[in-house]
């Protein structure tokens, strides 16, 4: 079993006001307890797609990249306690040579655009490492 991708369930949520929710890998389920017990300033905060009963991704940010049209689905929508409304995604890093890196070699570019058209919307983009 590869680590962060395989296992996926439901977390009884303290934050969340849909509860419990999905998980599709052991890196979103333990992001979802620091988001719950951890992290400070966190008001509330959404699985995108968790809402009930239609499974569907709730929230959708358009980017252009490389000359083509493409929609962003962030992991996680985060409310902070002062009101500030983040999107977070959670990314694989690997380490190769002792350098961090990528494990989607385009992930670098991509995320440079969707940092500005986040802002341009309101949101701050947040990206959670995980490593491989």
């Amino acid at each position: 079993m590869k680590y962060g991708v395989s296992e996926k369930g439901y977390y009884e949520t303290k934050l969340s006001p849909y509860s419990p929710v999905k998980y599709d890998s052991s890196w979103e389920r333990e992001y979802m307890a620091l988001l719950d017990f951890e992290e400070d300033g966190v008001k509330k905060w959404f699985k995108n797609g968790s809402v009930p009963l239609t499974g569907k991704q709730s929230l959708k940010i358009p980017y252009e990249f490389e000359g083509e049209m493409h929609n962003f689905i962030p992991d996680f929508i985060v409310i902070m306690e002062d009101g500030t409304r983040q999107l977070r995604e959670v990314k694989a890093f690997s380490k190769k040579n002792g350098k961090k890196e990528f494990a989607d070699q385009k992930a670098e570019e991509k995320i440079k655009e969707i940092k500005k058209v986040c802002a341009q919307k309101g949101y701050v983009f947040k990206l959670v490492r995980k490593f491989r």
